[in-house]
């Protein structure tokens, strides 16, 4: 699991023991330093357009620490369900109820349900204020 970096503000909500980060924004070198710091920080996830924009120096750093930069696509908003309710749709769309059932059971609506049954493709779930990559 990776956690979703905006800038120096968030670096409080990246845990010590977290070994992933995503990168929304692009960082200063001095900010990668910072962020660092304290946790064994294997990977950095970033948009192609994220990639692009970090600076000469941060890369280098990048380098320097071993830590590898992959680009990684992530479109779309984050599911904001709870990871329990989610885990219970999956379910009981496995055990062939209707969504109007699934509706009626978990209290999510139908239609979003038949979406995320279906469609999504998302790998982020919002958890409080926070967005976690799965």
């Amino acid at each position: 699991m990776h956690y979703p970096v905006f800038g120096e503000a968030d670096f409080q909500t990246v845990p010590k023991d977290a070994e992933q980060v995503h990168l929304v924004r692009p960082l200063k070198k001095t900010a990668l330093e910072k962020l660092f710091k304290g946790r064994n920080i294997n990977v950095v996830f970033a948009s192609k357009s994220t990639r692009q924009r970090l600076g000469k120096k941060a890369l280098q750093l990048l380098k320097q620490t071993g830590v590898s930069l992959v680009e990684q696509k992530r479109a779309g908003r984050a599911i904001s369900i709870d990871l329990k309710k989610l885990q219970e749709l999956v379910e009981l769309h496995k055990d062939y109820q209707s969504f109007r059932k699934i509706e009626k059971l978990t209290g999510i609506p139908k239609s979003t349900a038949h979406y995320l049954i279906k469609y999504a493709q998302r790998a982020k779930i919002r958890a409080d204020k926070n967005i976690i990559y799965l």
